[in-house]
């Protein structure tokens, strides 16, 4: 099980060496015969007790990273932090690993991070800052986290044991993710990222504008690549009732259909104004590339693709507009709900 998400809501350890009728083992007898509900009820009161104190976030959300997502908040110090189970998700990794023979591990320490041959490249800065921090969630659940600076460090300390030639053959991979990850971190800080999704940026300053839609944009035109299959045509024709022999045949508000959609949820319609303007409609009617092929390979695209794929069931689903709607706002409820204006322009 996951700490992450079991911690506060375990029952509490039993206590060793109890009497049979102990006051202790007849209370874990009692607790064994309580609904689920309960035993989560007095797990979290005896999180609370310990970690009272303990700094609670007052925004969360989830980092999206490729096909990951990662625990994030921000806490009521304002401190931006990731669970730990992000930081070992960030990096392909469970956990813990076993404990190499003859040697302890700080139960703190990333077992990725206090490999022998990595020591040399983690500075005394980021040594401190691998401790983790315990923090309640917004239902008071314990989670133990690193700060959010942590995770942009680390990849930065395996590059540099890359072009030193320290790394070995298993850590190569690791070095692989650090680099893509530090393309994003150099469009957008990780602190700022995580402000971003968890609509901390906007108590912190309402006028602030999306910069996590530049996650979104290539600054190169990528080469074409079909991303929108030829199913996804199929069932948007059978929507509109009209034939399904002749994918080919793409009606003005096909692309409408596809705005109104897959771009505009898109960080609220930011990116695809963003689009709008390295891609403009030109006088002919038409767009000189297609929009997709200006979003980014490292962020943008994965994000393209998880919306083409989640309106591609929905079209799979149903031949009705609007039952077709009313299911989008159920899977999609922050995109604004039912579209029926949509509709009665199509």
């Amino acid at each position: 099980m996951n700490e992450d998400q079991n911690t506060p809501d375990s029952d509490p350890d039993p206590i060793p060496n109890a009497k049979p009728d102990s006051p202790q083992s007849l209370g874990g007898k009692a607790r064994a015969d309580l609904p689920k509900d309960k035993l989560s009820e007095i797990g979290s009161k005896g999180a609370q007790a310990r970690w009272g104190r303990a700094p609670r976030a007052t925004h969360e959300s989830f980092l999206p990273l490729g096909d990951k997502k990662l625990p994030c908040a921000v806490l009521s110090d304002g401190t931006t932090v990731l669970s730990r189970n992000a930081v070992f998700l960030a990096f392909n990794r469970t956990q813990r690993g076993r404990p190499l023979q003859g040697r302890t591990r700080e139960l703190s320490m990333p077992s990725f991070a206090d490999a022998l041959n990595l020591k040399p490249f983690i500075d005394a800065e980021l040594g401190g800052e691998l401790t983790t921090l315990p923090y309640l969630t917004k239902k008071g659940r314990l989670v133990h986290g690193y700060k959010a600076e942590v995770l942009p460090s680390l990849c930065e300390a395996y590059l540099k044991a890359r072009d030193a030639g320290a790394l070995t053959k298993n850590q190569e991979a690791l070095a692989e993710v650090s680099a893509s990850l530090m393309r994003i971190f150099a469009k957008i800080g990780v602190v700022a990222w995580i402000h971003e999704v968890t609509g901390y940026q906007y108590v912190r300053d309402p006028a602030a504008l999306s910069s996590l839609v530049a996650l979104y944009i290539s600054e190169e035109r990528r080469r074409w690549q079909k991303e929108f299959r030829d199913e996804f045509y199929y069932y948007l024709n059978r929507l509109y009732g009209r034939k399904t022999d002749n994918l080919n045949a793409r009606p003005q508000f096909f692309a409408k259909f596809t705005n109104k959609y897959i771009y505009d949820p898109l960080e609220h319609g930011q990116v695809r104004k963003e689009l709008d303007k390295v891609n403009p409609v030109l006088p002919s009617g038409h767009r000189k590339d297609k929009q997709h092929q200006h979003v980014s390979a490292d962020y943008g695209i994965l994000r393209v693709r998880e919306r083409i794929e989640g309106v591609l069931t929905l079209l799979k689903l149903t031949d009705n507009r609007q039952l077709f709607d009313r299911m989008y706002s159920k899977v999609f409820p922050s995109d604004g709900g039912y579209q029926a204006e949509f509709w009665e322009d199509a």
